[in-house]
């Protein structure tokens, strides 16, 4: 499951032969630090299929998330399935929406911090493990150098025009 957008129909299917529909129930839990939904399999032959209704997502929170279905027969409870996924908000109600990548919004908040303007929000920022509010200003040109090429690679990727350019370094 990869991405789930609130305010739509979330469908999605799984079919385990160690775990048949027809002999077990099903549970799918989406989970992060502040959230929690649960959604049932509900059976379709020997698949599982986890519906919920474009009214129940809409009141889905936009961030990260890790899911787990869990698969049920006779009181014993396996997991069968566990992964990563992003809820986005809900475009039909929502006012504004950034749409800047992570990787722009750091390399934002480095250049703004680089020029003192930087909101408490951007210094609240981590980059491995160190917020930029504690960084040295050599760990912050540094640290801008990295996302200034991350975010060049990312637009040429996005406009098709990946360089092929080597880079080496003698020492």
């Amino acid at each position: 499951m990869d991405i789930i957008y609130a305010g739509t129909t979330l469908s999605y299917t799984i079919d385990y032969t160690d775990y048949p529909a027809t002999e077990y129930t099903a549970q799918m839990v989406i989970i992060n630090t502040s959230q929690k939904y649960t959604v049932a399999g509900t059976a379709s032959g020997e698949e599982f299929i986890f519906a919920a209704s474009a009214a129940t997502t809409a009141a889905y929170v936009a961030g990260y998330y890790k899911y787990f279905i869990y698969a049920t027969k006779d009181g014993e409870t396996d997991m069968i399935e566990s992964g990563t996924t992003t809820i986005r908000p809900n475009m039909l109600t929502a006012t504004t929406y950034d749409t800047r990548s992570h990787v722009k919004k750091v390399l934002d908040a480095l250049r703004a911090a680089l020029e003192q303007k930087a909101t408490n929000y951007q210094l609240q920022y981590s980059i491995a493990g160190r917020q930029i509010m504690y960084m040295t200003h050599t760990e912050l040109i540094k640290s801008e150098a990295i996302y200034s090429r991350k975010y060049d690679e990312e637009q040429a990727r996005e406009n098709g025009t990946v360089s092929s350019r080597i880079r080496m370094r003698f020492r």
